[in-house]
């Protein structure tokens, strides 16, 4: 998966309703590895997804965070409706350069078809 850094969060074109992105950030599961995002993700919805807009934040949920970043993943391979996929991408920034170790926040924001 391409993962490119978002400055400026705009609308997805061909968004999956609200109630799909929030069963895809209620069952994904991630983590970073040597500087690599890995997400496994749940496709419950009758469309094939082929992008992911996902928040990283500095903090865990539960806190206001000091710094946050937006991350656009473009799937290197649709995700199938009702399929499941681990994607693998390169972050475009030194993880712990920015982010330091600890608990962090991620969150999936939108999802395209």
């Amino acid at each position: 998966m391409k993962i490119t850094e978002v400055k400026k969060i705009n609308n997805y074109t061909n968004k999956l309703d609200n109630d799909y992105i929030k069963y895809l950030e209620n069952n994904d599961v991630w983590w970073i590895t040597k500087n690599r995002l890995y997400i496994n993700l749940d496709n419950s919805s009758d469309k094939d997804i082929k992008k992911i807009l996902f928040r990283l934040s500095d903090m865990d949920c539960n806190n206001k965070s000091n710094k946050t970043l937006y991350l656009n993943f473009n799937l290197y391979e649709t995700l199938m409706k009702f399929d499941h996929e681990v994607y693998v991408g390169e972050l475009p920034f030194d993880y712990l350069k920015m982010f330091s170790k600890g608990k962090k926040c991620g969150v999936i924001e939108s999802a395209s078809f």
